[in-house]
């Protein structure tokens, strides 16, 4: 059985907040033979990814790319003789802008806000880029300055509607890097 996923994401250079579409390719070897089953699985996500596989069970599914991070997914296929095939996508989301705030949190309800402003009082808040937003909470909100100038920047955070205790967690991604410098609140 031959599986190949190692095309499946049309722009190899993802970052958060893409839509991916991930798809594999797969033959049973035998012309007689098609392909029954598909099984898409998270192997591993950063841990304040909340984003789920659209459709599981098909050639062709979609993610939402929530956080940056590192990425595996894997797949496995079955033909109609009970033969299985699998493979490993594996991806790096990182942010592209010189400047890349993202907050998360660990309760599903409460509402925070994040906010970053300069050294020149210039307010950059969530509601005026684009962001990921998620329903149920948990995040993330993403703050995105394309060519951050030299200065000082002040991260807020607001809350509202807290039901009990929330640790939220900001990570500041310099230059376009994967790896943080962040702090817990």
């Amino acid at each position: 059985m031959f599986v190949d996923a190692e095309n499946a994401v049309e722009n190899p250079r993802v970052q958060p907040g893409d839509a991916l579409v991930l798809r594999v390719e797969a033959e049973s070897g035998l012309a007689s033979e098609s392909i029954v089953a598909y099984g898409w699985t998270i192997i591993e996500e950063p841990g304040e990814s909340t984003s789920t596989l659209e459709n599981v069970s098909v050639a062709q599914t979609s993610f939402l790319v929530d956080v940056a991070g590192f990425y595996v997914f894997g797949i496995d296929v079955e033909d109609s003789l009970g033969n299985h095939g699998a493979c490993l996508l594996e991806f790096i989301a990182a942010p592209r802008e010189g400047l890349h705030v993202q907050l998360t949190w660990d309760q599903p309800h409460p509402s925070l806000g994040l906010h970053v402003v300069t050294d020149l009082a210039d307010w950059c808040t969530e509601d005026e880029i684009v962001g990921v937003e998620e329903e149920d909470g948990f995040g993330p909100a993403n703050v995105n300055i394309e060519a951050a100038p030299d200065g000082r920047y002040t991260v807020g955070v607001s809350a509202a509607d807290l039901a009990g205790p929330t640790t939220a967690t900001v990570k500041l991604f310099v230059g376009g890097g994967l790896e943080p410098e962040g702090f817990r609140l």
